[in-house]
């Protein structure tokens, strides 16, 4: 909920009666999160009010200093698109690139499918690979990989032999990924929610 009040207030003088303002605390909220902000002759206060349940104070203070950066940007360039203005502070900004910087060095001699028969032999009963309620270990996911592999060089995969692989994200897609790599082949990624004609075409394009 939003709320501005900016009706024009009058001061009210009745015979013998003299008026204060008090401020009520309030203890319960009526929405999840409600912004109220009075405008006065010189100023916009604002407060925010929110659930507990689902908010904290850390994040009405972040949202509260993301809503004065917008303010702030909408009056340096009321023409701004409000899409492009700014939300974040130049602090959280800095950071963001910072998180994103993910480049990292490795070696280019060696395929995916030797990196990670590297890893199996490092830590093979760490857990690789997680989907909902089921895992695999480093063991497993090179164990159930290998039998595939197999299977499919068996069926002539080789290099430069395409393999579609259309399967939803599960322990299995993960494992035919790793078999077709194995195998020598590449994986043709076929997306089952794709249309049938669109799948056919991406087959016969493969």
């Amino acid at each position: 909920m939003f709320v501005l009040q900016n009706a024009p207030q009058s001061n009210i003088e009745l015979p013998g009666l003299t008026w204060e303002s008090l401020e009520i605390e309030a203890k319960t909220t009526k929405f999840d999160l409600t912004l109220l902000i009075e405008e006065t002759e010189t100023e916009l206060k604002a407060c925010w009010e929110y659930n507990t349940d689902l908010f904290n104070p850390d994040t009405i203070s972040r949202m509260s200093v993301h809503f004065q950066t917008l303010l702030t940007g909408i009056t340096a360039n009321p023409q701004q698109p409000i899409a492009q203005l700014p939300l974040l502070t130049a602090k959280e900004q800095q950071l963001l690139v910072e998180w994103n910087v993910t480049q990292a060095d490795y070696s280019l001699d060696k395929s995916i499918d030797r990196l990670f028969a590297e890893q199996v032999a490092k830590t093979p009963d760490a857990v690789a690979v997680v989907f909902e309620d089921s895992q695999l270990t480093y063991k497993e996911l090179n164990s159930k990989s290998n039998q595939l592999a197999y299977y499919l060089q068996e069926n002539g995969v080789k290099p430069d032999i395409l393999v579609g692989i259309c399967l939803d994200r599960s322990l299995e897609m993960v494992i035919s990924l790793l078999a077709v790599l194995k195998a020598g082949g590449a994986y043709v990624p076929l997306d089952p929610s794709y249309p049938p004609e669109r799948l056919r075409l991406m087959i016969e394009d493969a």
